[in-house]
């Protein structure tokens, strides 16, 4: 995926087993994370927090369609790899 002006979207498989798994708990789950995907494919350092060597994270708020999540991910000037994403459970 690769949105206007933006950097080409790269799922690896850490991600892929992750989102298989939310995806069966929560099936619209996947309109709100590409949303975020394009988003981030655009301007990868404006929402997300670098959280070490060239690791970033992304806040995903809690939607209609899930719970707040956490997305993973390492870019450089022509893709955005998402490596991992997480839901944060409320207690």
């Amino acid at each position: 995926m690769t949105p206007p002006s933006g950097r080409n979207v790269r799922r690896h498989q850490r991600f892929l087993d992750a989102l298989r798994v939310i995806l069966r708990a929560y099936p619209r789950a996947e309109e709100v994370i590409r949303g975020a995907e394009w988003s981030i494919a655009r301007a990868p350092d404006r929402d997300g927090v670098h959280v070490g060597g060239n690791v970033w994270q992304a806040k995903l708020t809690k939607s209609w369609a899930m719970p707040e999540a956490r997305l993973y991910y390492t870019f450089d000037d022509r893709h955005v790899n998402m490596m991992d994403i997480s839901l944060v459970l409320e207690n």
